[in-house]
């Protein structure tokens, strides 16, 4: 049975990267996973799809991920930063994707 901290496990790379914030401006914590296990069957394939885009080029993966969360539509939000424009049209697909799972 998948969960956050097995997929965090399998890619160590995903485990959201917290700013460093100044407490007196703010403070930021991420919030735990709320997702079925169809879901958690799509992000695994999306993490691995993405780490494989850098392997398949002999590259590190080069993404920082922020927050990977439901929003208000029951959609996919993937909040992160990498070099390889490529990686945001997997995220871009996987959304989709996401939207039609029931």
């Amino acid at each position: 049975m998948l969960s956050e901290q097995l997929l965090y496990e399998e890619y160590p790379w995903s485990k959201p990267v917290i700013p460093d914030i100044n407490p007196s401006e703010g403070f930021y914590d991420s919030i735990p996973w709320v997702f079925n296990q169809a879901q958690l069957e799509l992000i695994d394939k999306m993490f691995s799809e993405m780490e494989g885009w850098f392997s398949d080029r002999g590259l590190p993966v080069d993404i920082a991920i922020y927050e990977v969360k439901l929003i208000f539509d029951d959609s996919l939000e993937v909040e992160f930063l990498s070099g390889a424009p490529e990686i945001r049209l997997i995220v871009k697909r996987y959304k989709q994707i996401f939207k039609k799972l029931e």
